[in-house]
């Protein structure tokens, strides 16, 4: 036995398959050695490596032994529980996983569980094999699929799918095992729950610059939703929908091809051989295609140079991402019942864990599913009556009508139990991610869910200001401004269990940070939030204290003294640089500007000496400007008030003029110098200069313009956004 264990070892591990085999057809029982120390057999071996000849040959050679044999052999599972089967499954082989159930000639091996608990079915999803999921399911079949379909923590197949994000698989999953979106994990997870944590996966959740937003609109979906659900009905391939580019790279396309075949001849007119309309071409044959090429090298290389083909291939795939996300979306809300009212909700524990025992008496891992009868008024009695009969004859003749309560029983007791303040709602989780599709699909299908509330008593609008999200929050308004009024003005008018209204969670400090530079910035942005919430709920509606005794005013200073004393010396601190700098300017430009230079002739340089004279003399006056702002800040006193409009309006006026000086200055040091070189350089001097100068310029706006543009939109933005890009990423993260 012992020769064996190593001569398998070491055929299996230097890749000797064909040894194997030869062993395997000499000492029949080396199917069931476990030869490495994970205790895997070569069935778990040729599985990892998805050999499936060789898997083959060895089930052919089993299958000539005694049936027991071959069996215990499938069934067989290494140090984490996994049998032959999970290993075809998990690395997507149909071909292994049909072989092992034939050879089998049993589905008994589909409820085998790891370690985790996991079925081979479940396997297939983990790993995303859509058709090994298929044939599986095609095996045990829609009744007893959902058995097969959760592991021991509570996870089922459709959470294992949303969270790594397999959505054709999702799909498939939810047309085929719809009832899976009712069911919570141990955290009280369901998978609506999952999607509504995933803000990425919609639109309202990603952060696109101005190019990417309009390049995502230009890529049309060709695919229609109910064509997207015949397709996975018929098991085809979903691994995306069909997505087109937009006009602009339609008619790129379209050049493309005329490159490629010159001599199509256009649609309504003659074309000549050489695909000329009209005339005889005067140019070579090859012309066109060699013209075209031309331009179509610089195109592809200034695309290159600045990205264009990456940032195309991640929109396309964003928005690829996003029409599924709110497909399954959809499907999701057609199976819930997260809003039914479910008998079995008030069901104690010792009675839930009771009828699931006798439930799953004889399949201790079966999971429940079912719908009640229309006679099961007093249910709960009934079937608590029949599990306690003392008749045993009671028990084994229970009719299905029964069977079916108490599978229903057990489900919606599980469903209500997991659905406790443990976790908030689908819309409220999907509320603070600021997913604004979601909110809107639930709220058109179910406008109760407007009445929704956590465990702090804190509904979908209270949950809106207080995470910051402007967008779910301008949509609630716009439901709330509707003629039927899809949302009630009493939701806006809420509190929470500590008494806060919308005012107050709109004056606490954003727990996150802004997308502007700055902390002076960050409190004016706050200051922005806290003013556009009072604008728009009515605030003589709203409670003046909470149940601290403090109103918002005062919770707003509270919670902004530290942010307050940051704007402050960043203020301090950049007003100090650059006052010090623009200072320099003032000295140096008062002189240049008071000083003509030697060799001017006015006739001959008359233009010049104006160019000169005039930068000099803005470029001083800008220079004083600058440096009177950046006083004005630095002895200011930095009140809460100030940093709405005062404190940045002074920064944003001496940055741009001690710009303006820059420039001018870079101008007049250009002008002065031509004079001194005009005779030997002749006429090269004004275009040399011209260029420096654009170079220096261009230079300077790469380094300094970034963050002048974002003091700029952060100023005059109305409304906060959490996500915005207007130029490259800034890092936020620094003040």
């Amino acid at each position: 036995m012992g020769d064996l264990y190593r001569r398998l070892f070491q055929s299996a591990v230097q890749g000797d398959w064909d040894g194997v085999v030869n062993l395997c057809e000499q000492e029949h029982y080396a199917f069931n050695v476990q030869i490495t120390r994970s205790e895997d057999t070569i069935f778990h071996l040729a599985a990892y490596n998805k050999l499936e000849e060789i898997f083959e040959r060895l089930l052919i050679l089993l299958a000539r032994g005694p049936h027991d044999l071959t069996r215990s052999s499938l069934e067989l599972a290494n140090m984490n529980k996994d049998t032959a089967l999970h290993i075809a499954a998990s690395v997507g082989s149909v071909r292994m996983c049909t072989s092992i159930i034939d050879t089998a000639k049993s589905t008994e091996l589909l409820s085998c569980r790891n370690k985790d608990g996991e079925t081979p079915l479940f396997s297939a999803v983990l790993h995303g094999h859509k058709d090994v999921f298929l044939y599986l399911h095609s095996i045990c079949g829609p009744e007893d699929g959902y058995d097969y379909c959760s592991r021991e923590d509570g996870e089922n197949i459709l959470h294992c799918a949303i969270t790594e994000e397999y959505y054709d698989l999702s799909l498939v999953v939810l047309r085929l095992y719809g009832g899976l979106v009712n069911l919570a994990n141990k955290d009280g997870m369901t998978p609506l729950h999952l999607l509504a944590s995933k803000p990425s996966a919609f639109k309202s959740g990603c952060d696109l610059g101005w190019f990417e937003n309009y390049m995502y609109h230009s890529f049309v979906s060709t695919d229609d939703k109910r064509e997207l659900i015949r397709k996975a009905d018929h098991e085809e391939n979903l691994e995306r929908p069909q997505v087109t580019d937009g006009a602009f790279c339609q008619k790129c396309a379209r050049k493309e091809a005329d490159i490629e075949n010159p001599e199509r001849p256009q649609q309504g007119g003659d074309s000549s051989p050489n695909g000329v309309q009209g005339h005889q071409s005067q140019f070579p044959p090859n012309y066109r295609t060699c013209s075209f090429s031309f331009v179509e090298l610089v195109s592809k290389a200034v695309q290159y140079i600045f990205g264009y083909s990456e940032i195309k291939k991640k929109v396309r795939v964003m928005r690829v991402r996003h029409t599924w996300s709110i497909l399954i979306l959809e499907e999701m809300l057609q199976y819930t019942t997260m809003y039914l009212y479910k008998p079995g909700s008030d069901l104690l524990e010792n009675d839930l864990k009771l009828l699931e025992n006798e439930v799953n008496k004889k399949k201790p891992h079966k999971k429940v599913s079912g719908e009640p009868s229309t006679h099961s008024h007093d249910w709960i009695k009934v079937v608590k009556e029949k599990v306690q009969s003392p008749n045993p004859e009671v028990e084994d003749e229970m009719t299905m009508q029964v069977h079916n309560i108490m599978n229903f029983l057990v489900t919606s007791a599980k469903t209500a139990k997991s659905a406790t303040p443990k976790s908030a709602t689908p819309i409220l989780m999907a509320v603070e991610n600021g997913i604004t599709e979601m909110v809107e699909k639930i709220l058109e299908r179910y406008p109760v869910a407007m009445y929704d509330k956590n465990e702090k008593n804190k509904n979908m609008v209270l949950l809106a200001v207080e995470h910051k999200q402007p967008r779910v929050f301008e949509h609630l308004l716009s439901l709330k401004k509707k003629e039927k009024g899809t949302i009630k003005d009493s939701i806006f008018c809420e509190v929470d269990n500590n008494g806060n209204s919308a005012l107050h969670l709109a004056a606490n400090k954003a727990d996150f940070i802004w997308p502007v530079p700055g902390a002076a910035s960050q409190m004016q942005w706050d200051i922005k939030w806290y003013e556009y919430i009072k604008k728009s709920i009515q605030p003589m509606s709203l409670p003046l204290r909470n149940k601290d005794g403090n109103t918002p005013e005062e919770v707003f200073t509270k919670t902004h003294e530290k942010l307050v004393k940051k704007g402050g010396e960043w203020l301090t601190s950049t007003s100090n640089a650059c006052s010090v700098v623009a200072g320099l300017f003032v000295t140096a430009t008062f002189t240049l500007s008071t000083t003509v230079p030697d060799g001017v002739n006015e006739d001959k340089h008359k233009q010049a000496s104006k160019m000169f004279a005039g930068s000099s003399f803005v470029s001083f006056c800008t220079s004083l400007i600058a440096v009177v702002m950046f006083l004005a800040i630095l002895t200011s006193g930095y009140r809460e008030r100030d940093f709405r409009w005062t404190l940045l309006a002074k920064l944003l006026v001496g940055l741009t003029a001690f710009y303006v000086s820059i420039a001018s200055t870079l101008v007049s040091f250009s002008t002065g110098h031509f004079f001194v070189f005009a005779n030997q350089l002749n006429s090269a001097a004004s275009s040399l200069y011209v260029v420096i100068c654009l170079l220096l310029i261009t230079l300077f706006a790469f380094a300094q313009l970034p963050l002048y543009f974002h003091l700029l939109w952060a100023t005059l933005k109305k409304v906060p956004q959490p996500k915005y890009r207007l130029i490259p990423r800034w890092p936020y993260g620094k003040d």
